[in-house]
């Protein structure tokens, strides 16, 4: 019996989940959750509501596969994939797969078609900008001072992120308290920082499994534990396709990146030790798989699967030279025709209702305002502490001597609980506001 079902995860607060077992005055974090770390926060909220039982062994160390957790909007740019790196008007601005330069038998594009400039390949997981933020902290003497040389930066995912993610159950016995909705503590630094609310519900798309005839391109979802023969690790997939397609498979390229997966074990309060794998995006050209491979290559490929390593994907490729391919390409913008008035935006009270000689100095307090706010929303603070610290916001000497209603509406918006949205809003405006 196996049982796929889909999880969401909205992060309340935001989520640090280490990058690395060294403990260091900078902490980096990861974008894509890690399927060890969902596991983890899985384990953490069975053992708070049940204890430890054989239930909870029989399910996390053998039917359960715990999948990586997805931002929204993040892409798998594969490492064969390249774009142009410096674009000018008429190059190419989309992604260019070089497996299809492999399937066609044709020589691999190394330079952008129309400028002949040099090209820019794919790194994996592109999560875009803002995701994820940084925050430095200071340590204080007995006396409140801080001491001399002891930062510590933490960077996380910013609160109000949504991750989706798989879950593979080869049992049943778990899948109504797995469906159930709760709040999971996930990363470290929990006492602040980490809450998140959990959905799960069965995989209903019924998505077929595709058949392979010829030569296939594969790509790594997530990080690969590879071994060889001998158990030492390697960053050669024909060990893997020899064990599984035996004499059928042959490689016939490969674009990888090898890269260090740790992590920390929070029951037994130790690091796990270091493996190197290939990193999400590697891509390889195959020939010779049988039909069914894509079936088999469904569990995934190297160790520690059940912790969502080793995720992999049959992936379809254009077979045009990529001077052929229909791409967006940068050009002269079209004239505009004569329209009415501009909607009004979000800013546009302040910006009416402020003095002008103002308006620089009162989007910059502004936006320090939000981040101040922010910082205080994703500890989890009641509202009555965060009108307070609107008010303190508010009595500072950028918004001192300002009218009733610019004050009211600088108000609202410190208010507002989408803190990142109005920030981006109130930068946009500050850049409108410079080159006024």
């Amino acid at each position: 019996m196996t049982i796929s079902m889909t999880y969401e995860i909205a992060a309340i607060q935001r989520v640090s989940a280490g990058k690395g077992a060294e403990v260091r005055n900078e902490r980096t974090a990861h974008g894509v959750l890690p399927g060890s770390t969902v596991r983890g926060a899985l384990a953490a909220a069975w053992l708070r509501e049940k204890g430890t039982s054989e239930a909870f062994v029989d399910l996390f160390e053998r039917h359960l596969t715990t999948r990586q957790a997805v931002p929204d909007n993040a892409e798998l740019r594969g490492m064969s994939e390249v774009t142009c790196k410096y674009p000018g008007d008429g190059c190419p601005t989309g992604w260019y797969d070089r497996a299809a330069d492999v399937l066609a038998g044709r020589a691999q594009a190394s330079a952008c078609p129309v400028c002949r400039g040099a090209v820019k390949p794919g790194r994996g997981w592109d999560l875009g900008r803002g995701l994820i933020a940084s925050a430095t902290r200071v340590e204080l003497d007995e006396n409140g001072v801080a001491v001399d040389e002891r930062l510590f930066t933490r960077a996380a995912v910013r609160s109000g992120t949504r991750f989706t993610g798989t879950l593979v159950l080869t049992t049943d016995s778990a899948a109504e308290w797995l469906s159930t909705a709760r709040e999971l503590r996930i990363g470290g630094q929990r006492s602040v920082l980490g809450a998140a609310a959990w959905t799960a519900c069965l995989d209903g798309s019924g998505s077929a499994v595709p058949r392979i005839d010829g030569t296939t391109v594969l790509r790594l979802r997530s990080p690969a534990v590879i071994v060889d023969k001998y158990g030492a690790p390697t960053s050669d997939i024909t060990a893997v396709l020899d064990r599984l397609f035996p004499s059928d498979a042959v490689l016939r390229a490969s674009w990888t990146r090898p890269v260090r997966v740790s992590g920390w074990h929070m029951a037994s309060g130790l690091p796990k030790p270091d493996e190197w794998a290939l990193d999400a995006g590697s891509t390889f050209v195959v020939e010779g798989l049988p039909d069914d491979a894509a079936a088999r290559l469904a569990h995934g490929i190297g160790l520690r699967r059940r912790e969502g390593y080793g995720e992999i994907e049959v992936c379809d490729v254009a077979s045009a030279p990529w001077a052929e391919q229909p791409t967006a390409r940068l050009s002269a913008p079209a004239p505009k025709s004569p329209a009415g008035p501009p909607a009004p935006g979000p800013l546009d009270p302040l910006v009416g209702s402020c003095p002008p000689a103002r308006l620089r100095a009162v989007l910059a307090g502004l936006r320090d305002g939000l981040r101040t706010v922010g910082q205080y929303r994703d500890y989890r603070m009641g509202e009555s502490r965060i009108a307070d610290l609107v008010e303190v916001e508010l009595a500072r000497p950028w918004a001192r001597g300002l009218d009733a209603a610019t004050t009211t509406e600088l108000r609202r918006i410190l208010g507002e609980p989408d803190y990142v949205r109005w920030l981006a809003r109130v930068t946009e405006a500050q850049s409108g506001a410079s080159h006024a």
